[in-house]
């Protein structure tokens, strides 16, 4: 709550969840994730741990190497996302991330009592690894995406979120989000 807008963040819902897809497969083999919760900051996986305030306070005053901006509509089932990259340094073989997150969900309630759950991805567009991007210092990449939100298992189409980051595949660091 003392951070709203400071950071980007989405949940993987694991195998045996009702909102796991083939995406969020991909993501626990690519991480490497063999028991869960795990928390990742920074592509760097934390464990159970708990993120603390002076770990995001310390990211938060890290450079960032670009500047995201985006932007979305739905209209019936179909959302509409806009995505803007501009780098401040020459960025080579980086993958831009584009999902479509539930912000609360209540219906993949389990067996361990928690009700509701927050930022569940719903969707990855255009695909499970992202979207491979080089952009120039000073200049800026636009993508666009459109998908039948019916498609998936969201809950509310008008309590969607849009979540943007740029990433290094092969290190995990995230250059801004």
């Amino acid at each position: 709550q003392n951070n709203e807008g400071r950071y980007t963040y989405t949940k993987y819902s694991t195998s045996g969840d009702p909102y796991n897809n083939f995406e969020i497969t991909h993501k626990v083999q690519e991480y490497g994730v063999v028991g869960v919760p795990n928390i990742f900051l920074d592509g760097r996986s934390l464990g159970s741990n708990y993120i603390t305030q002076e770990m995001l306070d310390e990211k938060n005053n890290t450079a960032a190497y670009a500047d995201i901006r985006g932007a979305f509509t739905i209209e019936d089932s179909q959302i509409y996302v806009t995505a803007d990259f501009m780098s401040y340094v020459t960025l080579k073989n980086v993958v831009a991330y584009i999902v479509v997150n539930e912000k609360t969900t209540t219906k993949n309630i389990g067996s361990n009592g928690e009700t509701e759950f927050h930022h569940v991805l719903m969707k990855m567009l255009k695909s499970k690894t992202g979207n491979p991007v080089s952009i120039k210092a000073g200049e800026y990449q636009r993508l666009q995406f459109s998908h039948d939100m019916s498609l998936t298992n969201v809950e509310e189409l008008g309590d969607l979120e849009v979540a943007l980051w740029l990433q290094i595949p092969t290190t995990k660091e995230i250059y801004n989000g």
